[in-house]
């Protein structure tokens, strides 16, 4: 067996993340985890890479009993981590983030840039992607940016990789060559995580599964001898009917929220449509085909021209416009554009009205907690 959790416990604080979860792996294995986002899937990965330490429960890489204190004691024991949210250094460049700690030295202690730049190369080469790893990695797209944490992974020979949501920002060709590379590994005998809410990727590339429901360990099994739906059925504790889906009924109403007309912005040409009350409505399309560049535009964080109407009254400007006129987003790379990392939850969740709606000079802490409250109780 090249890898077994037993009996994992993770507690954070009064919360039981992780709870007695016990988790195999063997060489040339590509196992799938599963569970609904908080059944504690990235924190027992987490545990795995050396990024948290158990409360209790033991670590076995090839039948020796391994403790780390930290991701580099994991890594050097073969262990590779690609995260869900992207960890790279935007302020370095590409190679940079690749041997970030990993360096390789030159004669009187300086860095060998030549051979790193080299190395990367090589490995953007053998994944299919096109990225200079000279540039600084702010200047890349989410999806090469995503591309540049799987690079790291592959950069260093290792026997375990796992993968939480690798293919969240990534299109059909970035994910094919993805799926080449996994394979191509797991005849060498690498063992790989799978983790990903995304069923037919699941069904494509993974040999077995493990699913978790509220940090405990649920089931087992070969990928052959399940479906979606039992899968799905175990994640949520509950049977889903198609049926349900089918005979839902719609909350559509006649009334049109948000019109756009003729909206032309960079990536994107004569674009329109109606957004009715109480519709969900899904714009797809591969990486580079400007679905991202539409919903900046839509969010006023783009130039564009054409008009976008709320309500029936036209809106103009910036963000600060479109936040005034009653339109969020929730952006892709969330970590980078949805978030303020210095500051607390609370001062983030308060952004939102101190710049649309706050009209006086100083804030009342009593006020904002209450406001914090009160989202926390209908978000749950």
């Amino acid at each position: 067996m090249l890898a077994y959790l037993k009996d994992i416990v993770v507690d954070f604080g009064p919360v039981r993340a992780v709870d007695h979860v016990s988790f195999s792996l063997e060489s040339g294995e590509i196992k799938a985890l599963l569970g609904e986002n908080g059944a504690g899937k990235s924190t027992l990965m987490n545990v795995f890479a050396g990024t948290f330490k158990p409360n209790s429960g033991k670590i076995f890489i090839k039948d020796e009993e391994v403790s780390f204190s930290g991701t580099m004691q994991a890594m050097q024991k073969g262990i590779r981590l690609i995260h869900q949210e992207l960890n790279l250094c935007e302020d370095l460049k590409v190679y940079e983030n690749l041997f970030l700690a990993q360096e390789i030295p030159a004669s009187f202690g300086l860095l060998n840039g030549k051979a790193m730049v080299k190395k990367a190369n090589e490995v953007f080469s053998r994944m299919g992607v096109d990225i200079d790893p000279t540039v600084l990695t702010s200047k890349l797209q989410t999806a090469e940016k995503q591309m540049v944490e799987i690079a790291r992974a592959l950069l260093f020979k290792c026997d375990i990789i796992i993968m939480d949501e690798p293919t969240t920002a990534l299109g059909g060709k970035e994910i094919e060559k993805l799926f080449s590379i996994m394979r191509t590994l797991r005849q060498q005998g690498v063992g790989f995580v799978y983790i990903s809410h995304k069923m037919p990727e699941i069904f494509e590339i993974c040999d077995s599964y493990t699913v978790m429901r509220d940090g405990k360990w649920i089931a087992d099994g070969k990928i052959k001898d399940t479906d979606e739906k039992s899968i799905a059925d175990m994640m949520t504790g509950r049977t889903l009917l198609t049926d349900d889906f089918a005979n839902r009924k719609s909350n559509k109403k006649e009334e049109v929220v948000l019109s756009v007309k003729n909206l032309y912005c960079e990536g994107c040409k004569d674009i329109s449509f109606d957004l009715h009350k109480g519709e969900i409505l899904a714009v797809t399309g591969l990486q580079g085909s400007g679905r991202d560049q539409l919903s900046d535009a839509l969010f006023g964080v783009i130039p564009h021209s054409g008009s976008i109407e709320k309500n029936g009254k036209p809106i103009t400007g910036g963000v600060k416009q479109f936040l005034k006129a009653g339109i969020a987003m929730v952006p892709r790379n969330r970590k980078e554009r949805g978030i303020l990392n210095d500051l607390s939850i609370l001062d983030n969740l308060s952004m939102g009205f101190i710049n649309t709606r706050f009209k006086g000079l100083l804030l009342n802490p009593k006020k904002e907690k209450l406001r914090f409250k009160k989202a926390q109780e209908k978000l749950s």
